[in-house]
């Protein structure tokens, strides 16, 4: 039974987020908002099911409960992109779930080498999002892409520290957060007007990120068992 439930949340997963991916690239605006809300409680519901089916116990999921709840949240405040105030809680929302991801990623243990590997690579990245914003637009009306800034940076610097001694764990996690930052980079640039991005490049990466981040937990529990 439970091996079934399992697989029938990630054909769903992989169904809806196909039809998600179709209708973002035809711009079929009803059937992507529909499709994007499912997304983030059927991929992270594959963490308490995969412990039954592999048998392992995972006692962090009530906190990566959070971060599902958080990114569905942050979905949802994203559905409008022509209200600032619904923008605004996406970012919110998506900042929590960075900061809860971050404490999981601290209770896994923090390797300080690759941890500073990470915070040189955030650091260069961040700059660089910053800058292209600030060029863009006074740096008074967009506090919040600093301060968003600086969450991404805390998020990629602990996800590369994570994981010591794990390397398959730890790449998942590294490039998942890294794919992570692009998506919201792109967000971001969109909104301002710095760069166009497509709702497909958008999307691909934030469900490609989520997914990697997903199998990097997964991974990490069962091998610890």
């Amino acid at each position: 039974m439970d091996m079934t439930a399992f697989s029938v949340v990630v054909v769903l997963f992989v169904i809806d987020a196909t039809v998600h991916l179709i209708a973002r690239s035809r711009g079929r605006g009803m059937v992507g908002h529909v499709t994007k809300v499912f997304l983030m409680p059927l991929l992270y519901s594959l963490i308490p099911l995969s412990g039954e089916v592999f048998s392992f116990s995972f006692d962090n999921w009530p906190l990566l409960l959070l971060v599902a709840i958080c990114y569905t949240a942050g979905d949802v405040f994203l559905l409008s992109h022509s209200s600032d105030v619904l923008f605004i809680l996406g970012e919110i929302a998506f900042g929590l779930g960075h900061v809860f991801f971050i404490i999981y990623f601290f209770m896994q243990g923090i390797y300080p080498p690759t941890m500073a590997i990470g915070a040189v690579l955030g650091v260069i990245i961040i700059q660089d999002f910053i800058r292209k914003m600030n060029a863009k637009n006074d740096w008074r009306d967009n506090i919040k892409f600093f301060l968003y800034g600086a969450m991404l940076f805390l998020f990629i610097s602990s996800a590369v520290g994570a994981y010591e001694g794990e390397p398959i764990s730890w790449a998942l996690a590294s490039l998942g957060a890294l794919m992570f930052i692009i998506s919201d980079a792109s967000i971001g640039f969109t909104m301002t007007g710095v760069r166009k991005f497509s709702d497909l490049f958008t999307m691909s990466t934030y469900i490609g990120a989520n997914v990697l981040l997903v199998i990097s937990v997964i991974v990490r529990a069962k091998l610890l068992q």
